[in-house]
């Protein structure tokens, strides 16, 4: 296996848009459709269907967008939160965030601490949390709501799948930028 720093992995995304004719949508989708096959694996083991989605408002976001979508269609209860209105995502997650409300989603959304608060209840009853908040392109402390929620997430011994890395830690480095989220399993694309 060969392991890459996040700068390497921009660079290869960007050769598979631009060499190979790959669109972003095509690796977006891609990516949503493998990490909600790890969900499914997850959650074989519970009890319940219910999976709750956590996404940022970057690629990351879109590809639980993405997952979500997959999920639902396969029988899955899916709650979305995202720490933005549908309308103020933009690019291929964009696309994303408003297929999976055209097809009936519900995406609830996260700007102050109340509601996260508010999220508790949901992502406690959730058989599986899907972490995709922060990507490879995380390089500041987290702060604010985004804080708030990774904590309330860590403190609910939930199974938590994370994409691409877990929130919170810098994909090149390793370090852990004020807080990050405790997931049990990464899906990693290339």
């Amino acid at each position: 296996m060969i392991l890459v720093n996040a700068e390497t992995m921009k660079r290869l995304d960007r050769k598979a848009i631009r060499h190979f004719g790959i669109k972003g949508i095509v690796l977006m989708e891609n990516a949503g459709r493998a990490v909600s096959e790890a969900v499914k694996r997850e959650a074989a083991g519970s009890s319940g269907k219910r999976v709750a989605i956590v996404c940022g408002k970057g690629n990351n976001g879109g590809d639980g967008f993405v997952a979500a979508r997959h999920l639902k269609n396969s029988g899955f209860d899916v709650t979305v939160f995202s720490f933005s209105r549908v309308s103020g995502i933009k690019g291929d997650a964009g696309i994303n965030a408003c297929i999976w409300e055209k097809t009936g989603g519900v995406t609830a959304v996260i700007s102050k601490s109340r509601d996260v608060k508010d999220s508790v209840q949901t992502l406690k009853h959730s058989s599986v949390i899907v972490d995709a908040i922060f990507g490879i392109g995380l390089s500041k402390g987290i702060e604010g709501v985004y804080k708030e929620m990774i904590e309330a997430i860590n403190g609910l011994s939930k199974p938590v799948v994370a994409i691409d890395v877990p929130s919170g830690i810098d994909a090149t480095s390793g370090k852990i930028l004020g807080v990050a989220i405790k997931a049990s399993g990464t899906v990693t694309m290339a």
